[in-house]
């Protein structure tokens, strides 16, 4: 019996002192977010590419991880995906949007990878690394770009 006490106290401490090591641990959630942790929320983002019009677009980053992108694109549906912190400010994700011929046929897909900086105001970001992949019907890809630019403004809570 007390073998067995002395046995759980122990787990007990490690776990808690194990708890008490991971990065953040300890800190409430208003420290988490003013030191630039976390993403989730929406988001007005103007996409600019070379030699292209820029783009006006809507994002939502869930708590959980994932991502919806809206975009005024014809033949494209809402982009899914998936979002993760990387460093401090910076996080990495990833999102897919079904492309449509003008016909309405499935014509493949466009996949888009970045890596994202958060100001230190936390309320506007700039995409650092973007990189889209486009891929025909059957999952071949036929081109990749590297270089577009997207920045992102929080679409924050206004009085009525």
């Amino acid at each position: 019996m007390v073998t067995k006490r002395i046995l759980t106290s122990a787990t007990l401490a490690a776990m808690m002192i194990g708890a008490a090591s991971l990065p953040g641990a300890g800190l409430g959630v208003d420290t988490v977010r003013a030191q630039g942790q976390q993403l989730e929320g929406a988001w007005m983002v103007t996409v600019t590419a070379p030699g292209q019009p820029p783009i006006t677009a809507l994002h939502t980053y869930t708590l959980d991880g994932g991502v919806l992108v809206s975009s005024p694109l014809m033949q494209r549906s809402v982009g899914h995906g998936s979002w993760v912190r990387t460093g401090n400010r910076e996080f990495g994700r990833t999102w897919v949007q079904l492309r449509f011929d003008e016909k309405g046929a499935f014509a493949g897909t466009t996949k888009v990878r970045s890596i994202i900086r958060l100001n230190e105001t936390l309320d506007e970001w700039v995409g650092v690394t973007v990189t889209v992949d486009v891929f025909d019907a059957s999952g071949k890809q036929v081109s990749s770009t590297t270089g577009p630019t997207d920045r992102g403004k929080r679409i924050r809570v206004e009085s009525p």
